[in-house]
């Protein structure tokens, strides 16, 4: 559940900042590609020469039905499949300056000496962004999961590279599935807002991008959410923005508009007075309808959840709000099971 900001239904225009500078400091991790290599054709990324067969087959399957089978041809006087030599070699466009991880399931497929590769992952330059020197996968039917972790490419193109440490021949057999890549999208608006249908909020997708494009047309940086219904509302924003690398990148926000009655409403000639609105550390609750016992007040969330129920004891009560987010809140003043009062509460 995304947080709900501070509201002041006073408030003609709320600005909010939800981003800082290209957002590059949150990620929502999406896949940018995979690969379960469920296909019966020769597979590009194999070096030639370096395996008996490049068409996935059903020795060792981690999911669905196939996966690439590198059985390593023998290595004989320094010839076929020898340690040190490339067997999987696959180039990945990237965004430069935005993170990447890259994972892939590998299983040794039949018995025999153990399976030992290295993995390199590369940028345009030859320069090394992760180095795995030694990776000795499971025996089949167990599988070992390879995670590169995160690292940040500068060139729109690196190569994920895989080097026996170990000739080939005598059961030295690897099987590989699921590869995944996923690349870091910025967070731009980060929660998700709710406002009075009476107040408009600015929604800022930050400085740093070439280009803005929002699914109301408009083009800059910043555009008014705001809603000409009558009743509560929920309305989606998105915007595209692409940087000075071409790269491009969409994030959603939901706008919220609420039906707010004000600060305070009279019931059965009830008069109650809640302030500070908005509050911080505590609300002083007045009210004139002590006259009456057993009178409790009962704050809620915007989604009916109680988040406190107190007896009031004096004409002034404190209600000391710890642990209280910051959010828009409901209030009532009940007596008897009867609402003689009721009101709406802006935390900070």
């Amino acid at each position: 559940m995304k947080k709900y900001i501070p509201l002041f239904t006073f408030a003609i225009v709320i600005f909010i900042q939800l981003i800082a500078s290209n957002a590059k400091s949150q990620c929502n991790w999406r896949t940018q590609l995979f690969d379960g290599f469920e296909y019966l054709n020769a597979c590009p990324y194999v070096i030639p020469g370096t395996v008996y067969t490049n068409i996935p087959q059903t020795y060792a399957v981690h999911s669905g039905a196939r996966s690439l089978y590198l059985n390593f041809v023998n290595c004989t006087s320094g010839t076929g499949t020898c340690a040190g030599d490339t067997v999987f070699k696959r180039q990945i466009t990237a965004c430069p300056g935005m993170p990447l991880k890259i994972s892939s399931f590998l299983t040794t497929t039949f018995s025999g000496p153990q399976c030992d590769v290295r993995i390199l992952i590369l940028d345009a330059s030859n320069n090394v962004l992760v180095n795995t020197d030694t990776l000795i996968p499971s025996y089949s039917p167990a599988w070992s999961n390879y995670q590169s972790g995160t690292f940040t490419p500068t060139t729109t193109l690196i190569n994920f590279v895989m080097i026996t440490n170990v000739g080939g021949g005598n059961g030295n057999d690897l099987s590989m599935d699921d590869f995944l890549v996923e690349q870091c999208y910025p967070v731009i608006f980060g929660n998700d807002t709710t406002i009075c249908n009476t107040q408009t909020v600015i929604l800022n997708a930050g400085s740093g991008y070439n280009s803005y494009l929002w699914t109301t047309g408009a083009t800059t940086q910043t555009i008014i959410a705001s809603t000409s219904g009558g009743g509560a509302s929920a309305i989606f924003y998105q915007v595209l923005v692409t940087d000075s690398n071409g790269c491009s990148f969409r994030d959603t926000v939901k706008v919220t508009f609420l039906v707010c009655s004000g600060i305070n409403e009279f019931i059965n000639g009830a008069s109650i007075s809640v302030y500070p609105n908005p509050a911080s550390d505590y609300l002083i609750l007045e009210t004139t309808a002590l006259a009456t016992k057993g009178i409790y007040f009962v704050m809620s969330d915007i989604n009916g959840r109680e988040i406190k129920s107190i007896l009031v004891q004096t004409d002034k009560q404190q209600i000391l709000l710890e642990g209280v987010k910051s959010g828009m809140y409901f209030y009532q003043l009940i007596a008897d099971d009867k609402t003689i009062s009721r009101g709406n509460i802006v935390i900070r």
